[in-house]
């Protein structure tokens, strides 16, 4: 059948019917002057006019790229240059394939819209990995696809397509180009994504195997590398070649819980942490080593002379100390692993690990030896973590996270909140001297607030006593020694630009004792008010 427009006036006119359609839905069209990038159009959204923000902060204006194709009705593909497409995927303006339908009579009948995105990217990437396998060039390769099977069919006017677009790019551009970038990276790709090529020098298999974990570097002597998407491999460009070292970062198979316990009717120690594995033609048979990785610390597990009554299980325990230091955590968590430490440096714990997918536990029994003086310092540090622990609880902010340094830092001031709880009269009593005042007895007795600031880092707590003072009558004035002290309470503060004003007042209603002083805190961060 004879049409009355050939292949370029037809394109012609839905190029020019589309900037019309963009017109109508107060869209900018911005025609491409040399159409050999793959687009027709860049269109732009006008500026947000959103309520309540201001110029500075309103979000960036939608602008897409759009490639119109015309097609007679009747018809159901499209075909373009691989190397058109090109463009519209990997760029991460959102990019659309607006198809418009022609009848005979020269009517536009109708509309599609293709998002380049999801699965449609994967065909184009897809498309071109083939290309690159063959050596072909993009711009020699036809690319060939199904309106019927791709499109989403709209109404043929400007208003859907801008509906059609918003729906697809969300409220943020920004967010878009984020998603499209990381389809970008991962469409395609499995976990066998790289391959290598080498042979690996090593004195003991067990090398071979802490090298596969990650534990230690180990020497090789690389032949090649190919890296698979699509299921097609292709070389590895620029991967150097020849003896070198390397360092394995291995990804782990499993999450699992580690229990402890000194008995099986103790409460137990629970750390969450990830499992890593060798393969077993590495491992060797009957041979299983596991690596075991929490926050903390990293247990090595072996398993030897596997069979279906029994497992002799090997535990090696590694501490890094600037892995501790670096650490921010609960105190719940210190106190936890510094139990652990602790509990270990007295002899032989039992152990549990119970991975997340299998459920198959695995038991054995875990032991270390520790100087005294280190033994002692882990059990001290068990303490303070414990107290600091409740101290958050009874603050209402369990989850504050702090360093170790931190905790330490605050050593003494913690011990001193502990005995005013638990043993207040070994404690020096506050002591101080006024003038005479006409209406106190030796038998008077009176109260002061004493409001203490305990730095932890980005965090301090705050803490009130009341105090019960005695008078000594004198010549010269009257001395003042507080005898009966009780905790009043303890609250969380960020320590920048600490405010203990609310929390004095409060704290002086809650008694309806109206002396008070305050002690502590971070140098500059607040100023203490005068003993009233």
């Amino acid at each position: 059948m004879t049409r009355r427009l050939n292949s370029d006036a037809l394109g012609k006119k839905g190029e020019q019917r589309f900037a019309e359609l963009c017109v109508d839905a107060e869209l900018v069209p911005n025609k491409a002057d040399w159409d050999r990038t793959g687009w027709d159009y860049v269109v732009d959204w006008p500026a947000h006019k959103e309520a309540g923000l201001s110029l500075d902060r309103r979000p960036s204006p939608i602008s897409c790229y759009a490639q119109v194709k015309t097609h007679w009705s009747g018809g159901d593909s499209i075909r373009v240059r691989l190397s058109s497409v090109e463009r519209l995927a990997k760029d991460h303006r959102p990019s659309f394939i607006y198809v418009l339908t022609v009848s005979d009579t020269l009517d536009f009948v109708g509309a599609s819209v293709i998002h380049v995105e999801g699965e449609f990217l994967e065909l184009i990437l897809r498309k071109l990995r083939e290309c690159e396998k063959e050596a072909k060039k993009p711009n020699k390769v036809e690319f060939t696809f199904s309106i019927s099977k791709w499109g989403e069919p709209i109404s043929a006017t400007g208003p859907a397509f801008r509906t059609f677009v918003e729906k697809c790019v969300g409220p943020s551009l920004f967010d878009y180009a984020g998603r499209k970038q990381k389809q970008l990276e991962t469409l395609g790709f499995g976990s066998d994504r790289l391959h290598f090529s080498a042979t690996i020098t090593a004195t003991t298999r067990d090398d071979i195997i802490d090298a596969f974990l990650g534990l230690k570097p180990v020497n090789a002597d690389i032949h090649g590398g190919f890296e698979k998407r699509f299921g097609i491999s292709l070389p590895i460009p620029d991967l150097p070649l020849g003896a070198t070292v390397l360092e394995f970062q291995p990804r782990a198979f499993d999450e699992c819980r580690i229990k402890l316990r000194r008995e099986l009717l103790d409460e137990p120690i629970i750390f969450k942490g990830k499992m890593f594995g060798v393969p077993k033609e590495v491992a060797g048979p009957e041979r299983v080593k596991f690596l075991l990785e929490t926050d903390l610390f990293k247990l090595i597990l072996c398993a030897t002379g596997i069979s279906e009554k029994q497992i002799d299980l090997s535990i090696n325990l590694r501490m890094h100390r600037e892995v501790i230091e670096s650490r921010v955590l609960r105190a719940e968590d210190w106190r936890d692993f510094y139990s652990f430490v602790a509990l270990l440096t007295e002899g032989p714990l039992r152990i549990e690990v119970v991975p997340k997918k299998t459920k198959t536990a695995l038991a054995g029994t875990i032991s270390a030896t520790f100087d005294e003086e280190s033994s002692a310092g882990w059990r001290e540090l068990s303490k303070l973590a414990s107290t600091l622990t409740r101290y958050f609880k009874i603050a209402g902010a369990p989850n504050t996270k702090l360093r170790i340094s931190d905790v330490v830092e605050a050593w003494d001031a913690i011990d001193i909140l502990r005995l005013i709880e638990d043993a207040p009269r070994t404690l020096n009593p506050p002591s101080f001297q006024t003038p005479l005042i006409s209406d106190v007895r030796e038998d008077s007795r009176e109260h002061l607030l004493y409001i203490q600031v305990v730095p932890l880092g980005a965090f301090s707590l705050a803490y009130c006593v009341k105090v019960q003072l005695v008078p000594t009558l004198r010549d010269d004035g009257i001395s003042w020694v507080g005898d009966e002290m009780s905790l009043v309470a303890i609250e969380r503060f960020r320590s920048e630009g600490l405010d203990l004003n609310n929390f004095v007042e409060r704290m002086k209603v809650a008694t309806k004792v109206v002396s008070y002083v305050v002690s502590g805190g971070p140098k500059g961060a607040l100023s203490p008010p005068e003993a009233a």
